[in-house]
């Protein structure tokens, strides 16, 4: 944390740099043609909001089964545990993460569900918002 702005190359890769997270086509013809036309192989992008930024930064830094409290207020603007209150008392309860020393730790016995943990941070119906997954950006 905070996510690097990265290129993504390639056919179906990702890119997110200035706030924006970027798909390219996923098609390996219509790719190459971009390519070869000296065009921008892109199929879609879409700036996030701030929402999608604290969300991002949750998912993201879940998946690397730490998240550290400070370094997540440094760059979202907000406080983890008060942000993601609810989340992480019903992750807590479930024996899936330990809230200690300012970091939100994913369990030993967690890690095989990590994908479900950040799922939680990425689907928040009491914000009517979620992270902005790969087949968002597909959608035609």
């Amino acid at each position: 944390m905070p996510q690097l702005e990265t290129l993504g190359i390639g056919a179906g890769a990702f890119s997110f740099f200035n706030g924006w997270i970027y798909t390219n086509e996923h098609n390996p013809a219509k790719y190459a043609e971009a390519v070869d036309g000296h065009r921008p192989p892109v199929m879609r992008g879409k700036k996030l909001t701030a929402t999608e930024s604290i969300t991002r930064l949750a998912v993201l830094g879940s998946k690397f089964f730490t998240l550290d409290m400070d370094t997540f207020h440094l760059h979202s603007g907000v406080h983890l545990d008060e942000y993601y209150e609810r989340e992480l008392k019903l992750l807590e309860a479930a024996g899936l993460v330990e809230v200690r020393d300012n970091k939100v730790e994913c369990t030993p016995a967690s890690r095989a569900y990590n994908n479900g943990i950040a799922m939680v941070f990425g689907t928040d119906t009491a914000r009517r918002t979620r992270h902005p997954q790969a087949i968002d950006l597909m959608r035609i």
